[in-house]
């Protein structure tokens, strides 16, 4: 995939999936190499949303982090619940946290599991490639989706970005790899014991 444009960025990103053969698993590596001859910003979120059946009012979210940061006033307000799933509700306004993610074996985990139909996914990345980790809750009625992103950013946007100082750049020729390995378990005590 090709992100050019004449007197500017020029960015490619190669995508590569792997499914195991032997393990319920599948990864996404990602390497994205800057082709331009300055150096370019570089953002890379992986926004994955987890949806009906695996995310109801009874899924467990497990986050294993060293702090939470809110986005901003509104999702600070129910910071105490950020992982705790709820029914579908009309007029629901988005809750946005940032984590720290704690490691474990050398990767970042996070997951759902659902009760209801015995199903879950762990995720596991590089927190090195991947720093910054978002939960983009959103329990609205037919906005039903919980948003699991590890990322090397914030979904905030390259102001915001650049004004924090948290901005990435690839310099020319540069190559960044990123990846998620996605791990389906069957049963609660294989879940738990992921983390």
């Amino acid at each position: 995939m090709e992100d050019a444009v004449i007197f500017g960025r020029k960015l490619v990103m190669k995508r590569q999936y792997v499914f195991s053969y032997t393990e319920n698993t599948f990864t996404v590596t990602d390497s994205v190499q800057n082709q331009a001859g300055t150096a370019s910003p570089y953002m890379i979120l992986y926004h994955c949303n987890m949806g009906y059946p695996l995310l109801d009012e009874h899924s467990i979210v497990t986050v294993p982090h060293n702090g939470v940061t809110p986005r901003n006033a509104h999702a600070a307000e129910f910071a105490d619940s950020a992982l705790q799933m709820e029914l579908p509700q009309a007029g629901y306004e988005e809750c946005c946290y940032y984590y720290d993610v704690a490691q474990k074996d050398g990767e970042a985990r996070v997951g759902i599991f659902s009760p209801t139909v015995s199903k879950g996914v762990v995720m596991c990345y590089d927190k090195t490639a991947l720093p910054y980790f978002t939960e983009w809750k959103m329990m609205g009625k037919r906005d039903y989706v919980l948003g699991l992103e590890p990322g090397n950013c914030t979904p905030d946007g390259r102001d915001v970005l650049r004004q924090n100082g948290t901005l990435a750049f690839l310099q020319p020729d540069e190559i960044a790899t990123t990846g998620i390995t996605f791990r389906f378990v069957a049963d609660k005590p294989t879940f738990e014991g992921a983390f």
